[in-house]
């Protein structure tokens, strides 16, 4: 009898076992699946979001989001004008948004790019990249178009204070004096 006992023991443990494995593979297939139809409905929604943009330059995840990044170019008063806006794609938040300006000098045949503003509009996105990134692009908007050089003031109201502003840029390459920031565009090409 006690081996009969066993035997039903071991049998019962191997087919919970299997139900087990098999139950594993099954949410394994469901989760890929919930995986495939997220990943179309977040491309869907890039897709929507480029309706609106002149072009869409980076797709990128932190913290297991997903983040698309794009441009629009457009013709101002003073010349060219560069907006760039990254969403999460999932919320299709706005988390960060920048716009710059080419100028030209009129005494001298040199462009340069001013950076009017960039804002990273939700707290707990910052500190993640996403302005930076937009630094990187336009660094390479000048280049690509032989900007010399990109400035822009500091907003001495900041919220993350003056200092941390002044750290960030100086993080990113740019130097800074008591009002602004500047950087030589070949300088930063060149050290990359």
């Amino acid at each position: 009898m006690q081996v009969i006992c066993n035997m039903f023991f071991k049998k019962k443990k191997i087919i919970t076992l299997l139900n087990y494995k098999n139950a594993m593979l099954k949410a394994k297939v469901r989760r890929r699946t919930i995986e495939m139809q997220t990943l179309r409905e977040e491309l869907q929604l890039i897709e929507d979001k480029l309706n609106s943009f002149d072009c869409l330059l980076k797709i990128y995840c932190v913290d297991n989001k997903m983040y698309a990044i794009f441009l629009n170019e457009e013709k101002s008063v003073i010349g060219i004008a560069y907006k760039i806006t990254t969403y999460e794609v999932t919320s299709n938040e706005k988390v960060c948004s920048s716009y710059a300006e080419v100028h030209e000098l009129m005494d001298k045949p040199k462009r340069f790019l001013e950076l009017v503003s960039i804002d990273t509009h939700t707290y707990c996105e910052k500190r993640k990249g996403h302005a930076s990134k937009h630094l990187d692009i336009y660094k390479q908007i000048c280049f690509k178009n032989k900007i010399d050089n990109m400035h822009g003031y500091l907003f001495r109201n900041t919220p993350i204070g003056i200092e941390n502003l002044k750290s960030f840029y100086r993080k990113n390459g740019f130097d800074t004096s008591e009002f602004g920031f500047s950087i030589q565009i070949k300088e930063a090409i060149d050290n990359k």
